[in-house]
């Protein structure tokens, strides 16, 4: 019974293609632009989220002030920081720092006379890779940079370097920079690559002890309260309040750098929770371009939008077709089909040019993909429609949208 309805309700809309095939058209593009676009709101709202601790995870973030004047706002902090933060505050349950020398220096890597250059290139705590959830795909991360002088390097960098053929663990590698510092670093583990959808991008990771032997040493990597190089992230006890623990960072500051109030300065450290750091912090020193909330916001306004008129088209133009089908359904009436049969075929009908549309439209969607992906310079994965709940909402109110219209 079912497919006879359907069998004819696809009889009646042959006979007014016309019509048909401008519906038809209308909706495969609104819905093929809605998932596009939705698909890149949800790939903008995935930053950082794969991480097991990442509600927990927060970056340290800095507010210089001078005679109550705000001089600027880094995304970099103290080297000190960090350490003092798990030492003072039990609701601290790690810390781990990086220093972003690829950012900073010209960095050479060399290794056997080949000679490589590397912007992507951290030093990092130990802590870090066991904060964070980077899987490896060989070595251990709670071990491989515990001592001065190790790396772990990312796979694509890996086979670079060494080639598909050899192990990267167990050899070393040479960096070289603008201040004439030279450091010779074991591999200790390979871990693979960053998702493109992680504020962090890095393809080396030296050990930060490895930074003690450099000029200054401990005193200005591990005990400094006035040179902002470091990006600062705490791990914190599940249910903790971070802005109870940052009303406290006052008298913090104050009990490690006393000086700042005899020079009228002021140092504000701001928690940034790790999820939100992509699309809402916009600071001196980033690690790399991040979003901004508000243009996904205009998106999502813009998908709906753009969906809701390819339905009211839909929905006008079926009602302007309706009056070309006034003889077809006079002459079913007159045949004995019933009220609800007419109901029945005209529901059929429109859940079969929606539906037929939805199918289209991905295919469209498919096929536009990689000249999306070359135009933003970002993956457009429409699979994040089903993996999380902002694209699901998504499918639902497509799927509500097309029984309603």
């Amino acid at each position: 019974m079912f497919f006879n309805y359907i069998k004819t309700a696809w009889r009646s809309l042959w006979k007014n293609k016309a019509f048909s095939l401008i519906n038809i058209m209308g909706l495969i593009l609104g819905i093929a632009s809605s998932i596009l676009l939705f698909a890149y709101v949800g790939y903008q709202l995935s930053y950082d989220r794969s991480h097991k601790n990442g509600k927990d995870i927060y970056r340290v973030s800095l507010q210089y002030y001078q005679n109550n004047n705000l001089i600027f706002k880094s995304a970099e902090n103290y080297s000190a920081v960090g350490p003092a933060l798990k030492k003072d505050f039990p609701d601290v349950l790690n810390e781990a720092r990086l220093y972003n020398m690829g950012a900073k220096n010209n960095c050479v890597f060399n290794y056997k006379n080949e000679v490589f250059k590397e912007t992507e290139f951290l030093y990092a705590d130990p802590s870090f890779l066991t904060m964070f959830s980077f899987p490896f795909a060989v070595g251990d991360p709670a071990t491989a940079l515990d001592m001065p002088n190790t790396a772990v390097i990312s796979a694509s960098e890996a086979k670079k370097i060494f080639g598909s053929s050899e192990a990267a663990t167990g050899k070393y590698i040479q960096m070289d920079d603008d201040d004439r510092n030279s450091e010779i670093c074991k591999i200790t583990g390979v871990f693979q690559d960053i998702p493109q959808n992680s504020h962090l991008q890095f393809k080396i990771l030296f050990s930060y002890s490895t930074l003690d032997s450099r000029r200054g040493g401990a005193k200005r990597y591990e005990n400094d309260w006035n040179r902002k190089d470091f990006y600062t992230y705490i791990l914190l006890r599940p249910g903790t309040n971070p802005a109870s623990l940052a009303e406290q960072f006052s008298v913090f500051v104050k009990k490690y750098a006393p000086e700042e109030q005899k020079n009228n300065t002021e140092s504000r450290l701001v928690l940034q929770p790790l999820e939100k750091i992509h699309l809402t912090s916009n600071l001196d020193d980033e690690a790399g371009v991040n979003g901004n909330e508000k243009t996904v916001v205009f998106l999502i306004i813009i998908a709906v939008f753009i969906i809701s008129i390819a339905w009211i088209n839909y929905i006008n133009l079926t009602t302007a077709g309706s009056i070309e089908r006034a003889k077809e359904i006079g002459i079913r009436k007159v045949l004995g089909s019933s009220y609800r049969q007419l109901v029945k075929q005209f529901l059929i009908e429109s859940l079969s040019v929606n539906g037929i549309s939805f199918l289209l439209a991905v295919i469209l969607v498919v096929t536009v993909q990689p000249f999306f992906h070359n135009l933003l310079g970002e993956e457009l994965p429409i699979s994040i429609l089903f993996s999380s709940k902002y694209g699901l909402t998504f499918i639902f109110f497509l799927i509500l949208g097309s029984v309603l219209s």
